[in-house]
């Protein structure tokens, strides 16, 4: 309010009026700093028209690194709260996305770089109270903005009356959503980004803009978790080469990257490990980029004359692949899209090891759950060429026709003869034919099925012909991130006292155990069911002085005394003798009959004789009850003496740490 005060009395000055003096100087200057830095910006980002001006690679890297600082600036609580408004009211990610810098082969680090911004401007976190959102709080807030849309349209646009009566699945996607909007005059559409407070009144916004600006409030976004989950664990073709997020062995700062950053601040516990995993993922990624060079290089493709592939070297971390075959696609699971399982077999040939015993033996020594790489190799150079140098190498997979690359992870192994060898068998296998049976990552099959039903040309799975493995010492890659993932799905809980100063925020002495956490420590321990008894806690210290609290040890006693007289009590009361039979009803006597009266039992609803024999051979048919047997004497419980906190077992022996403990063990 201040600042709109005066603003309105600087812009009712005449124009030959003074500035402000100092105070309001320094005043003018915080308050517009960042709005006029962004401005700038987007002056310097319209002037980059063509990519070969040699004039446009200043601009274009000044972008990069302003796009950097915003991401930086993002991820700390303290600067997020004003930058966001400001971004979101200048609307910084739909005038970026529509310059023609993001169209551009050059502009493709700075669009991962507004991948960044935008990932950190909608991150999940409570901007006034810097609390994680749960999932079902940002699912609330989406509909609440498309429930929102569409009462504004039913009240006051009748022509877009099939938007405000479809569900909200129908229209929280760009694909839905889109059509709906073209239909919509220019006039409607403007007034409609209006009331929803997308843009003001007097703001001269293009009508794609403004579309945008719609399409971009209201679309359904995954959240970080699905994102994880849906992502890959072994790297591709794609990533490896990458040198915007992975750079060169030479790499001297002379650009930005698109990386996140460990900070000493973060937003949120699962922002601390989702940066751990990227970080970890692309440094990893890293290492097998270098060991895939390497392998290929050594293993010197070349093509033939009938155009195929053929491997004129040879390595110990790499051999050329005899058969591929697709075992088994799993069915996905109830609520996922990827399949289950994705497990194939890889058959590969020893003998061309030759005499390297070292590297068979290595080969021989696969163990379940080892990564291998599957890569399709179709190599530019001729039978006879040399490659390139490598100073004039413009990309690795183009100089030696790096194709594909896919991860597996090994569960099984088989020799020539066809039988099984697991982990721990001292036997050598037999011959020189191996069957490795893998699982491949499903949401990368995922997403390479989705790529071919979209008309992508060629598949990855017929065309894999060489297979590579690594160090198990350096190979362990998968696990980590698989325990960073599953961390990241589980609902951690941090201590209170912890909490803040993990993320970097609040005062380091409230986590010391004489600053601010003793305060609000209490000094007692139960250590549950570790202690039967007092005598117990004395075997367990030995050397120590254990000292019971009188008051707490007279409580034990009386409650053992009174327990040992109802032991008592029961010992010395008298056996319960057996009760009598009940005295048989006086009944006329008969006359003696010379054979019993036959006897019925039911079967099939009907009644049914029963000889003599059959009652003799199953007497648990008969209709008349057997006699109950005499109750067996209840036997006495043992006593048991309570000298511990909860009498009741499991055992528990609560001991408290301050002077008037029931229980204190002196040194």
């Amino acid at each position: 309010v201040a600042w709109t005060r005066l603003n309105d009395a600087i812009a009712a000055l005449p124009a030959d009026h003074p500035r402000p003096s100092c105070p309001d100087e320094d005043l003018l200057f915080q308050r517009s700093f960042f709005p006029d830095l962004i401005e700038e910006f987007f002056a310097i980002l319209g002037t980059i028209q063509s990519e070969e001006d040699p004039a446009a690679l200043p601009a274009i890297q000044y972008c990069e690194r302003f796009a950097d600082v915003l991401k930086l600036l993002l991820t700390a609580l303290i600067t997020r709260h004003f930058l966001k408004l400001l971004l979101l009211g200048k609307h910084f990610l739909e005038r970026c996305q529509a310059a023609p810098l993001c169209a551009m082969q050059r502009g493709s680090l700075f669009g991962q770089q507004l991948g960044l911004v935008k990932h950190y401007l909608h991150f999940e976190v409570d901007d006034r109270t810097g609390q994680p959102l749960t999932e079902e709080e940002t699912l609330a807030t989406h509909y609440e903005r498309i429930q929102a849309l569409q009462k504004i349209v039913f009240q006051s646009y009748p022509d877009l009356k099939p938007l405000a009566l479809g569900h909200i699945s129908a229209t929280e996607t760009r694909k839905d959503l889109g059509p709906h909007l073209d239909a919509a005059p220019d006039e409607v559409l403007r007034a409609l980004a209006v009331r929803l407070r997308l843009m003001g009144p007097r703001d001269a916004l293009e009508r794609p803009l403004v579309k945008e600006l719609i399409l971009s409030y209201h679309e359904r976004r995954l959240s970080q978790l699905d994102i994880i989950n849906r992502m890959p664990l072994y790297p591709t073709e794609t990533l490896l080469w990458d040198f915007n997020l992975l750079p060169r062995d030479y790499y001297q700062g002379e650009q930005s990257l698109a990386l996140p950053s460990i900070n000493l601040q973060f937003l949120t516990f699962p922002d601390y490990l989702l940066r751990n995993f990227t970080l970890f993922r692309l440094e990893t990624t890293h290492e097998i980029r270098e060991d895939i060079e390497d392998a290929v290089r050594r293993m010197s493709p070349r093509r033939d004359v009938s155009g195929k592939t053929i491997f004129t070297g040879s390595a110990s971390m790499a051999l050329p692949m005899r058969d591929f075959r697709l075992i088994n696609v799993g069915r996905p699971k109830v609520g996922e899209l990827r399949p289950s399982e994705v497990a194939v077999e890889v058959t590969v040939d020893l003998a061309q090891l030759g005499r390297n015993q070292g590297a068979r033996f290595q080969w021989d020594n696969l163990r379940t759950h080892d990564v291998i790489f599957l890569l399709t190799i179709a190599s530019p150079i001729h039978i006879g060429d040399r490659p390139p140098p490598r100073s004039q190498e413009k990309s690795f997979p183009e100089a030696f026709g790096v194709v594909y690359v896919r991860g597996a992870e090994v569960y099984e192994f088989e020799d020539e003869t066809g039988k099984v060898w697991l982990d721990g068998i001292d036997r050598a296998p037999e011959g020189s034919i191996r069957k490795l049976r893998c699982r491949m990552d499903a949401n990368q099959y995922q997403t390479d099925t989705e790529a071919m039903l979209g008309g992508a040309t060629g598949s990855p799975y017929q065309s894999f012909n060489l297979v590579m493995r690594r160090r198990p010492k350096e190979n362990n890659f998968k696990a980590v991130l698989e325990t960073i993932r599953d961390l990241m799905n589980t609902k951690c809980v941090i201590p209170d006292w912890l909490h803040d100063l993990f993320l970097g925020y609040g005062d380091p002495n409230s986590a010391h155990y004489k600053g601010g956490m003793a305060a609000n420590y209490e000094p007692r321990c139960d250590f549950v069911d570790t202690f039967l008894s007092v005598d117990h806690v004395r075997e367990a210290f030995p050397g120590r002085e254990v000292v019971v609290c009188p008051k707490w040890a007279a409580q034990q006693a009386q409650a053992n005394a009174a327990q040992e007289a109802l032991y008592a009590a029961i010992k010395a009361a008298p056996a319960s003798a057996p009760a009598p039979a009940p005295a048989a009803k006086s009944e006329p006597q008969e006359a003696p009959r010379a054979k019993k009266e036959p006897k019925v039992r039911l079967e099939g609803g009907q009644e049914v004789e029963v000889e003599e024999d059959e009652e003799d051979e199953d007497p648990k048919m008969s209709l008349e009850a057997p006699a109950a047997p005499a109750a067996a004497p209840a036997p006495c419980a043992a006593p048991r003496l309570v000298d511990v906190a909860n009498p009741s077992p499991p055992y528990k022996l609560d001991i408290p740490l301050d002077d008037a403990a029931p229980i204190t063990v002196i040194p």
